[in-house]
């Protein structure tokens, strides 16, 4: 029998029964180093496999669909159970077909990593776990590494990153040939294999960094070097553009400055280095960061606030309104609440 292909594999899961797909998706998860558990048929509050390893507890909700997309709505009633489960670091959403595009969109800003079945066959592929699929899909050869692409992708141009090299070796060809990348990437929302077209890398304090066109995310983004797990160099070309400094680029997302800027606090000072947004990045990453409903706030912030801060630089009195008004009050709220931990 041929090797499974990607059609192939989507079509046999698709076709699986509901409950042994959430056995599928438990024991890949096992396979990966996780600790799992499938919850009760009835009763179990949304939730059909709970992963842990070591602190950290994920949920998963797992839809063995055909025809039927995730939808925004879904994404959004999963995403409360962060809010009515206790100690939950990731909420994943599982499915068999896909997301639509409004739920893909929306799932990152939620705290919740959305698996459609191109990226669960990506996965397989990525971690080798041929024996956990035999046991449920019918195949008799390994998936090649090379068919988990969508794009043309020759075996000799990819490759894992051999040992004892650095990513970056094969980034700095990428970005000097002009030729798309493949990547397992390690964020803070979850580990997925992603496609980007390097513009530039460069190294700020101590950590080093690449940027470029991010198709998962429909962006232009920074990752780290060191969070790449894996790296496959494609056949695909593509054009960097012609005014990309990556160097100006860091410096607006400011990325070994504690994470993401504060995006209107930035804007209304017209500096990023200030007494004040060392506080509120402060307060960002020692309280709000800690509850769930402060990570929200935060990822609702980040992907609302830039057009914001935008038409605040755009006018000197739009810019001391917002210092006087917003950034020195909560600047002063939050010294308070420090002082006021401090005496207790």
């Amino acid at each position: 029998m041929a090797p499974l292909s990607r059609p192939e594999f989507k079509q046999q899961i698709q076709q699986m029964d509901s409950r042994q797909f959430e056995f599928f998706i438990a024991d890949i998860w096992a396979a990966r180093g996780w600790e799992t558990q499938v919850t009760q048929q009835s009763g179990d509050g949304g939730i059909d496999v709970e992963v842990t390893r070591d602190s950290e507890r994920r949920l998963i909700q797992v839809k063995r669909y055909s025809d039927t997309t995730v939808g925004r709505p879904d994404v959004q009633q999963y995403a409360s159970l962060q809010l009515s489960e206790e100690d939950v670091d990731t909420i994943i959403i599982v499915t068999s077909n896909r997301f639509s595009p409004q739920a893909e969109r929306y799932a990152p800003t939620v705290g919740v990593e959305a698996i459609d079945a191109d990226i669960l066959y990506d996965i397989i592929v990525a971690d080798e776990l041929y024996s956990v699929v035999s046991e449920y899909l019918d195949f008799s050869q390994p998936i090649s590494r090379s068919q988990s692409t969508q794009s043309p992708t020759s075996d000799a141009a990819a490759r894992q990153i051999p040992d004892g090299e650095s990513p970056a070796q094969t980034i700095r060809q990428a970005i000097s040939e002009e030729r798309r990348i493949r990547m397992k990437y390690q964020s803070r929302s979850g580990t997925r294999v992603r496609e980007v077209e390097p513009y530039g890398i460069a190294t700020r304090g101590q950590l080093r960094y690449f940027v470029g066109y991010d198709d998962y995310r429909s962006d232009v983004r920074y990752f780290r070097v060191k969070k790449t797990l894996w790296i496959q160099l494609t056949d695909e070309e593509f054009t960097i553009p012609p005014d990309f400094d990556i160097n100006s680029y860091l410096n607006r997302k400011n990325p070994a400055g504690g994470g993401s800027q504060c995006f209107i606090a930035t804007a209304a000072i017209g500096s990023e280095n200030t007494e004040e947004l060392r506080i509120l990045r402060g307060f960002r990453d020692s309280t709000l960061s800690k509850s769930v409903v402060g990570r929200l706030f935060i990822q609702s912030y980040y992907r609302l606030s830039p057009p914001v801060a935008n038409w605040i630089a755009q006018s000197k009195w739009r810019q001391a309104s917002v210092r006087v008004c917003v950034v020195y009050p909560a600047v002063f709220i939050i010294k308070q609440i420090g002082e006021a931990t401090k005496s207790e």
